[in-house]
């Protein structure tokens, strides 16, 4: 659809028109412009991750998330979670 959409878009004038062959879906998933009203999920959610190592305490983990602004509670150490 989406290479007979530009297509069709370049023909009317439209143009430059480009077939992201990734699609809509993968365009949002990545933050880029949109143009709508749409509240996605991307705009909710934080790309950096806190990660820490194998020695790390519990402590020095809580200060990391802390300063990351993601608060106590949140993060995951290998296949134990972890609540405060």
């Amino acid at each position: 659809m989406s290479p007979r959409a530009a297509w069709r878009l370049e023909a009317t004038g439209f143009g430059p028109v480009y077939d992201y062959a990734a699609g809509k879906a993968d365009w949002l998933a990545a933050d880029l412009p949109f143009e709508g009203t749409a509240e996605l999920a991307g705009m909710f959610t934080r790309r950096g991750v806190a990660t820490v190592g194998e020695r790390t305490t519990a402590a020095q983990a809580l200060r990391l998330l802390e300063a990351q602004g993601f608060g106590q509670g949140s993060g995951v150490f290998r296949e134990c979670p972890f609540l405060s």
